[in-house]
């Protein structure tokens, strides 16, 4: 006998999938976490992975890529170049080097460091990078700015160049920090040192460079880039969907040498999956100048303009003699806020067993809601969670046989599989 469950889980990932031929790039890394945010780094300081831990919206992603260091000198061992600590970018997917010659920019162990609790109580962890030139150290840890909000990190919302009082926002309540250590190794001089944070999430619309003193939590981190965008996501305790605005800035203790708001590829140019996107500000990093723009809002009613948003920052370090160490460190921080946009989904199951020898279920989601859309997931036992379960690759027919309906059909076997559970979950259709 064959039985069907409906529940409720959300999927919310980018949309769409492999070009033929492409395999889609995997990034693991490691969980750096805090009681409400969640960000995975690999060993060179690389996420493309920060998950929203509030129970509401547990599992959102703020991150699409890109949250990349980058190193600039003169002298050493290899030819003077603008380098990327990882070897490859993750969605879109590109190699930060010339793959053929099988010769990233740094290595490292590909492990981490554990430093135990930090002076806020949440675990901190480490690791390393290097080439001939350079031994890069990396830390990793959250901070807790407290409960008072007039304690909080804040994050700049208005072009520095656009004068006046500005506005800003109070970030969430934990923040990461990431520390670098540079160390020359070379055994010379090292000249024109200037690294660079690179950074580009996942619903960002819009993005500004701010240095105004609103005071909070460390006023001295005042100099940052703030990206901001739009998108919708079921609330979790009762599905209805939300309208839900994300903030993600990078803040820094010190002026840096140079910043730049700007595309990371354009709309009409490429789906945003395989490949490095031929224009951006991403590339103004490889070429070591970032053009000084504290603004980027593209517009999205017109092709030829829709960009996707980025932005980085650089810092002149200067000389480095054989030996020598330098530190800088940066803060990722974030704030959502949201509205309603639709009631909680409201699922209504006609039919489930076997039609003309396919199993079929038809069900209506009768809300209304536009932007839902279903997928099918199976499981012989009860016992784990459904988003665990097996995915079915399976469509649904909509309006099918009645109006609002929506009808899942396939073949099963069941000589081989008695018993199985079916699950039809929900999920939003999210622009990127």
């Amino acid at each position: 006998m064959l039985r069907t469950g409906i529940a409720m889980v959300v999927a919310l990932a980018a949309s769409g999938g492999p070009a033929v031929g492409e395999v889609p790039f995997v990034f693991s890394g490691l969980p750096v976490t805090s009681p409400k945010l969640q960000i995975s780094v690999d060993p060179a300081g690389y996420s493309d992975s920060m998950l929203d831990l509030r129970t509401k919206f547990s599992g959102r992603e703020y991150l699409s890529g890109e949250w990349a260091g980058a190193i600039y000198y003169e002298g050493g061992h290899v030819p003077a170049m603008s380098r990327w600590f990882p070897d490859r970018f993750v969605f879109p997917d590109s190699y930060t080097y010339d793959p053929e010659t099988e010769m990233p920019n740094f290595s490292g162990s590909g492990t981490f460091s554990g430093y135990g609790p930090n002076a806020d109580g949440l675990d901190a962890y480490g690791s390393s990078i290097s080439n001939d030139d350079f031994e890069i150290g990396l830390r990793y840890e959250f901070r807790d700015f407290g409960a008072d909000q007039s304690g909080r990190l804040s994050l700049g919302l208005e072009p520095q160049g656009l004068g006046g009082a500005g506005s800003f926002l109070p970030s969430q309540r934990y923040v990461f920090q990431q520390t670098y250590t540079f160390k020359n190794i070379s055994g010379m001089t090292l000249n024109n040192v200037t690294f660079y944070q690179f950074l580009h999430t996942l619903h960002g619309d819009r993005g500004v460079y701010d240095e105004r003193d609103y005071g909070g939590g460390w006023p001295a981190y005042r100099y940052g880039i703030t990206l901001q965008g739009d998108s919708h996501a079921f609330d979790l305790r009762d599905y209805s969907t939300k309208l839900v605005t994300d903030t993600v800035a990078m803040k820094f203790s010190m002026p840096p040498s140079g910043y730049e708001l700007g595309a990371y590829g354009m709309k009409n140019a490429g789906d945003h999956q395989f490949g490095k996107p031929a224009t951006g500000t991403h590339l103004s990093v490889e070429s070591n100048s970032l053009n000084g723009s504290d603004f980027f809002d593209p517009d999205e009613s017109d092709p030829d303009q829709d960009a996707w948003v980025s932005g980085a920052v650089s810092f002149n370090l200067g000389s480095f003699a054989d030996q020598e160490e330098k530190s800088l460190d940066v803060l990722l921080a974030v704030k959502s806020s949201h509205v309603d946009a639709y009631p909680p989904i409201k699922l209504k199951v006609h039919h489930a067993g076997m039609i003309n020898g396919l199993y079929t279920i038809q069900f209506e989601e009768t809300t209304m809601n536009p932007l839902v859309g279903f997928v099918l997931r199976k499981s012989s036992l009860l016992d784990m969670p459904v988003k665990d379960w097996e995915f079915l690759p399976v469509g649904y027919q909509l309006d099918v046989p009645m109006p609002n309906w929506r009808t899942f059909e396939f073949a099963v076997d069941t000589e081989s599989e008695p018993s199985a559970f079916f699950s039809v979950v929900p999920r939003l259709s999210i622009g990127f």
